[in-house]
Order: C-alpha cells, then sequence, then structure tokens
C-alpha cells in the first residue's frame, strides 16, 4: 500500500468519525427541553433568587442559576425526564415546584 493510499483511508475515516460526531450531537440536541420562568415578591421582580433544577427522582441537583433583574430564569439543554424546581433566597422558606416534565412531545416549559 502506497503512502497516498494510506492518507486517503485516514482522510475517509476522520471524515467519517467528524460526520458521526456531528449527527450524533444533533440527534442528542433535538431531543432536550427548556425550563424558564419568572419570580416575583410582593408583585414585583424578584432579583437574585436561587432557581435549582432538580431530578424528581432523588432532589440531585441538574442545573442552577440564579433570577435576573427581572425575576426571569431559564434552564437550556434538559434531557428527557421528571424535575423540580427549588427557589430560596435569603429571609425567604425554601420552596419547591410541582412536578414537571420534559419528553420528546413537551420540549419547553414556562
Amino acid at each position: 500500500m502506497s503512502l497516498l493510499q494510506l492518507k486517503l483511508i485516514n482522510m475517509k475515516i476522520s471524515l467519517l468519525f467528524f460526520l458521526l460526531v456531528f449527527l450524533s450531537t444533533d440527534i442528542i440536541a433535538q431531543h432536550r427541553g427548556k425550563i424558564s420562568g419568572h419570580i416575583q415578591k410582593e408583585n414585583m421582580p424578584a432579583e437574585g433568587f436561587t432557581v435549582n433544577l432538580l431530578r424528581s427522582t432523588d432532589s440531585s441537583i441538574v442545573q442552577l442559576t440564579a433570577t435576573g433583574s427581572e425575576g426571569q430564569y431559564v434552564f437550556e439543554s434538559i434531557a428527557a425526564g421528571n424535575y423540580l424546581l427549588s427557589l430560596t433566597a435569603v429571609g425567604y422558606k425554601k420552596t419547591y415546584s410541582p412536578a414537571i416534565t420534559i419528553s420528546p412531545e413537551l420540549q419547553e416549559v414556562n
């Protein structure tokens, strides 16, 4: 086998690997969801509250964020499953949301 043939084989393998990774990433991304919302206290945006995205099965933390200046929060790239939100802030009691389900049919929850 010549050096040129080896280089061509190597290029084909590299291209195949790239396509496989690219396509699998695209397929995985299609089954990801988004959870977003706004938090208010006394009818005003609640800035700086901590919002945790938890697995409903064991309450383990999946993602966490803080509310923005308008009380908004967003969790993106959420895998299909069942979740809870917990909300905490200094001087406030920790509260939990009802169960939230992300599925291929329901990928965005507000």
